[in-house]
């Protein structure tokens, strides 16, 4: 079986000496912090001069990892550590999961490979998940979808996927197609009605103001663009319950939307487009502008449908 991380493995397990780094905080790592309690292993957010990382500089942290000799870092990376590591992440182009479409979108997602990592890796941890498994299996690959449910494939037999972990990881990697009904096993109704009950409780935002605010937003969508410009709208700084709700609407209306945004109060702004095609994701990458706007330090991931970058003043 193809596997990314079993050369390093090592480096697994609720030893003193192995931390999970995770990158910034969004709704996607509640998930992964479950999964992380569960099995007992180490794990801190990373930081930058002691402030918590935001998406642009999640790959420059600088915490003080001079107490590990393993690090297994979760969509970020550190200035100068040197000890064991392993990467998970799917955001860049020599990332494991970029260029997975949403055929696969487990094997891609940050959660599916860190749940492949511990149970391929670490048996014992994996226990603590009460996993349920199958003596039904396609031993051709590891994340197989069979009898309307998810495994992984682990030699004699195979682990099904809890569904909870599928959820996360569509939404994680793929949430324009999921809403497409294109990841198999996952019922688009079922994700939004999740997503809009995350985003009320995570933001303690009353029904009121959630339907406020979404009537407004579709209100926002009527429009026939290729990628409807709302930059005008304050979406405040970093995942606020007005971007989250947006980009959550956007997508499963199947809008593509361009919007701005800050990652910190005094910070740069910041263009996301979101809700795009793969065409439209490469041309903004090879043009790095939308509209009036131009952007530097531009990303995206086509097979994703997003893109963005700083807004140069």
């Amino acid at each position: 079986m193809k596997n990314f991380t079993h050369s390093k493995a090592s480096c697994l397990g609720s030893n003193q000496n192995t931390l999970i780094l995770i990158g910034a905080k969004d709704p996607e790592t509640v998930g992964i912090e479950q999964i992380l309690n569960t099995v007992g292993y180490n794990f801190a957010y990373a930081t930058v001069d002691g402030t918590l990382c935001n998406p642009t500089n999640a790959y420059s942290a600088n915490n003080d990892l001079s107490s590990f000799d393993n690090v297994i870092f979760i969509e970020c990376e550190h200035v100068d550590f040197s000890g064991n590591s392993i990467f998970i992440d799917h955001h860049r182009s020599h990332d494991y999961g970029y260029s997975f479409d949403y055929n696969d979108f487990l094997e891609a997602a940050s959660i599916g490979q860190l749940f492949k990592l511990i149970v391929l890796s670490d048996p014992v941890a994996s226990f603590d998940l009460s996993l349920s498994i199958t003596f039904d299996i396609l031993p051709s690959q590891d994340f197989y979808f069979h009898n309307d449910q998810w495994l992984l494939n682990f030699s004699d037999y195979a682990i099904i996927i809890p569904n909870h972990i599928t959820t996360i990881a569509a939404i994680d990697h793929c949430l324009a197609d999921a809403y497409k009904n294109l990841c198999l096993g996952v019922n688009r109704n079922d994700i939004h009605r999740e997503q809009m009950t995350a985003i009320s409780i995570k933001y303690s935002a009353s029904n009121e103001l959630i339907s406020t605010l979404s009537d407004f937003f579709i209100s926002c969508l009527e429009k026939e663009n290729d990628i409807i410009d709302l930059t005008s709208i304050d979406l405040g700084i970093g995942y606020s319950l007005e971007y989250i709700l947006l980009r959550e609407i956007s997508l499963f209306n199947n809008k593509a939307i361009a919007v701005k945004t800050k990652n910190e109060k005094y910070g740069q702004d910041k263009l996301m487009l979101l809700g795009l095609s793969d065409s439209q994701v490469s041309n903004f990458l090879n043009d790095s502008s939308f509209s009036e706007y131009k952007v530097s330090n531009a990303f995206g991931v086509p097979t994703r449908g997003y893109a963005g970058g700083m807004i140069d003043n």
